[in-house]
């Protein structure tokens, strides 16, 4: 009787964690690692008697717990004996050799909140039997037909009826709402009323996808799969996340071919027909947290696979680390193949001819202000050392003989110091001496280069630093670079805290621009000297194994990659017509945002801990369209919003909600809140004061008094300066409140679908918020079209 009680306590404990795939998934990329790096030599089956009699390495151990009880209580971070062990809180302290970092144990105790979902009971015997022909791999199949019909085949099929078509009004504002993101006008309403036209849907469809807005609205919600963000690790800013937004919005706008938009995002730096303003694209790489320790080398990689493959392709790789896919045919050989692209892939800042920036915004007129200052002290510091121009040979020898004990130095601190003292000197002889001798200007610059080659990661570990290796290095250093600015801010600024540094920072960025510097891109480019792959046992990176090939995955064709990093060959081989994954994963990403849920339900996740399509036939016919017409993804919209099943009104009938709760077989449009950012732009649009200017740098954001933290910016303006919700700058750290209120992600890892909540605080957020106007409103139509 026990025996069988176990057997159904395991099964009903298995059953919950298959039903909860955002824990497993949780438990996988961030859980299982720690504990087979940390626990598993002394809490494991591998030890004779583990340690108090508590394995870590199965379900059961680690709810059984050891001589203290059990490790876990699901739900209740508290009552956690392991929680309290790794917080090092009672007379076990657990690693004994040193505490975890503070982030890896607070996503233990979120791990355990969360219910501490852990699938490894069972789960490698399931993993081995897997079809590797699950219905995500097979060819994309052709169908005939159409999207009301498929929709319709699908309904009678369950003895249900499609609903009626919604009213102009309301199909109108829709429509808006999905490829703008701002509701219409009362005008452009009553126009479309009062049309008699038999295209005017059409029309409507067309004018709003050849606008401005339809980049801005559709490039937000890629950004969420990009998990874009403005600044990385511990609060520090990017020095131009903000390019690889603006390309993104354009290729939008441009109806920049699906397939050309995934080969630039991964390799456009080793396409030969592309121009130098693709180089932004790679931004899709490198805008994760990358955290700056080479320790953590693994970690930024892991991101990068998790954000190319659940992105791009709809399936979890990064679960493979520390061992084979208990669930996807994804052997753990597999993902270091794909480890060994990204290892050989080097994080570079490159000028790119990004459009000219806007007029002097926020941080330009905090610099404005101190101009005067900065003038002075730059005459007072270059009048010091006039007699220092007047020296033929000084410059030159100085830098041969900085470069000579660059290559004598041992330790970072002498490192730091021939650097600084570079700096002022360059500073000192900038106005004369370089000008009448360029040839020694080339020399500083192989100086500045080698400087930052020697000791990348700990010489430029702050924006102003990096910014004054870019202004030696540029294509158009000096002349076009005010090299001055970046002096001072080193030296003279108040850079005591973060917050101060950042403003000037971005003050100075912005500056240079105004000045015809060119613009910078966060990209990547192939290492100069490869380095072999080799299996982490475990996922420890401390316990190499076998050395594996740089390749795609098994289960998709396995194509071995023979040139450089393999990046360019791992790009087309995912914008192949033929891979059955591409096409599907971005139709079923637009279904889902025109509709409030995909075909398959698990945008990110097509492989079998997925929801499978509820119509399979019409995923399949959107997929092979979208090839058809060049990957347009305009056309696709078109397709889509040119449909009865889109026009539908939003109530359904009792009957229909009785067979089908969830409307998955779409008898009438899914009820859908408005994100946050289309509330914020409503709420600036109503007052009248809601800005169309496109492009540019993004705005800080406004900083509640309440917040407070690590690296904590300077608060940016209540509005944003009137600009749209996209050009707010991402801080992963400081999320605008309202944003938080309904459910803006945080840009850890790549977001397929948001979480979508209505919740009390959020009525009392746009009640006491101060963003919501009071006597300000106006009537949209006296404000005329957007």
């Amino acid at each position: 009787m026990i025996g069988r009680l176990a057997c159904l306590v395991a099964a009903c404990a298995a059953a919950l964690c298959a039903q909860n795939p955002a824990g497993v998934e949780y438990f996988e990329k961030y859980i299982r690692p720690v504990l087979a790096e940390r626990c598993y030599a002394c809490h494991s089956g591998t030890s004779p008697q583990p340690m108090g009699a508590l394995r870590l390495d199965t379900r059961e151990g680690i709810r059984q717990g050891g001589n203290s009880g059990p490790a876990v209580v699901e739900g209740e971070p508290g009552r956690s004996v392991l929680l309290r062990a790794l917080r090092y809180d009672d007379a076990v302290k657990m690693p004994p050799g040193g505490k975890l970092p503070d982030e890896e144990i607070a996503r233990f105790e979120e791990w355990i909140r969360m219910g501490a979902a852990d699938p490894r009971e069972g789960a490698a015997k399931v993993g081995r039997q897997l079809d590797p022909n699950h219905w995500a791999f097979r060819p994309v199949a052709k169908q005939d037909g159409t999207i009301d019909g498929f929709v319709n085949t699908r309904l009678a099929s369950e003895g249900l009826q499609r609903s009626t078509r919604a009213d102009k009004r309301t199909a109108l504002r829709r429509l808006y709402v999905d490829l703008n993101g701002i509701a219409p006008t009362a005008d452009e309403i009553e126009e479309f009323e009062a049309s008699e036209s038999e295209n005017a849907w059409e029309e409507a469809v067309d004018r709003l996808l050849a606008s401005q807005r339809f980049g801005e609205r559709w490039g937000r919600h890629w950004l969420d799969v990009a998990r874009y963000s403005d600044e990385g690790f511990q609060a520090k800013p990017f020095a131009a996340a903000w390019t690889y937004r603006k390309w993104v919005i354009d290729a939008f706008n441009e109806d920049m071919p699906y397939d050309r938009f995934v080969l630039r995002q991964l390799a456009a730096d080793l396409l030969p027909d592309e121009d130098r303003r693709h180089l932004a694209a790679l931004g899709f790489l490198r805008v994760g947290i990358n955290l700056p320790r080479p320790t953590d080398v693994p970690e930024n990689l892991d991101d990068r696979i998790d954000v190319v493959t659940r992105g791009l392709l709809g399936l979890s790789v990064a679960c493979a680390r520390c061992h084979d896919h208990k669930f996807d045919p994804i052997p753990q050989k597999d993902y270091y193949s794909l480890y060994g692209v990204f290892l050989n892939s080097e994080d570079v800042l490159e000028p790119a001819p990004i459009e000219p920036l806007p007029a002097p915004g926020y941080y330009a007129a905090k610099l404005a202000k101190r101009r005067e200052s900065i003038d002075a002290f730059k005459r007072e510091r270059l009048a010091d050392h006039e007699a220092e121009f007047r020296k033929p040979d000084a410059l030159e020898q100085y830098i041969q003989a900085a470069r000579d004990s660059l290559d004598a130095s041992n330790t970072k601190v002498e490192k730091l110091a021939i650097e600084r003292n570079v700096n002022l000197y360059l500073l000192n002889r900038w106005r004369s001496y370089l000008r009448e001798h360029p040839e020694l200007d080339q020399a500083a610059v192989e100086l500045a280069g080698a400087l930052s080659a020697a000791d990348r990661a700990e010489a430029w570990d702050d924006p102003a630093k990096e910014k004054l290796r870019l202004a030696l290095r540029g294509p158009d250093a000096p002349t076009n670079v005010p090299f001055e600015d970046f002096w001072w801010i080193q030296n003279e600024g108040d850079s005591n805290t973060v917050k101060n540094l950042t403003w000037q920072y971005f003050a100075v960025m912005s500056d240079w621009g105004w000045r015809g510097g060119p613009a910078h891109a966060m990209t990547v480019r192939d290492a100069a000297r490869l380095e072999p792959a080799r299996v982490f046992v475990r996922g420890n990176q401390h316990d190499k194994g076998a050395e594996v090939p740089r390749k795609f995955l098994t289960a998709l064709g396995g194509e071995l990659f023979d040139h450089g990093s393999g990046r360019l060959e791992l790009a087309r081989v995912i914008a192949d017509a033929d891979n059955p994954l591409t096409a599907r994963v971005m139709a079923n990403r637009v279904w889902q945002h025109l509709f409030g849920y995909g075909l398959v339900r698990t945008p990110s996740d097509f492989g079998t801990r997925g929801d499978p399509p509820t119509h399979p036939e019409l995923l399949d016919w959107l997929a092979s369209r979208f090839v058809e017409s060049g990957w347009s993804v305009k056309d696709l919209h078109r397709q889509i919003l040119y449909s009865n099943a889109y026009r539908m009104q939003s109530r359904g009938t009792d009957a229909n909600a009785e067979a089908d709760p969830d409307n998955k077989l779409l008898s009438h449009m899914p009820v859908r809140r408005l994100e946050a950012e289309a509330i914020r732009d409503s709420l600036l649009a109503v007052a009248g004061t809601l800005s169309l200017e496109v492009g540019g740098e993004s705005v800080p954001p406004h900083i509640s008094a309440y917040q407070d933290g690590r690296g904590k910016p300077e608060s940016g303006p209540l509005d944003g300066n009137g600009r749209r919700s996209i050009y707010i700058q991402a801080r992963r750290n400081f999320l605008t409140p309202l944003f938080l209120a309904f459910d803006y992600p945080q840009p850890f890892a790549t977001i397929g679908r948001r979480g979508v909540s209505a919740v009390p605080s959020q009525a009392l957020m746009l009640l006491n918020t101060e963003l919501v106007p009071s006597r300000r409103v106006t009537r949209w139509s006296e404000r005329g079209r957007m």
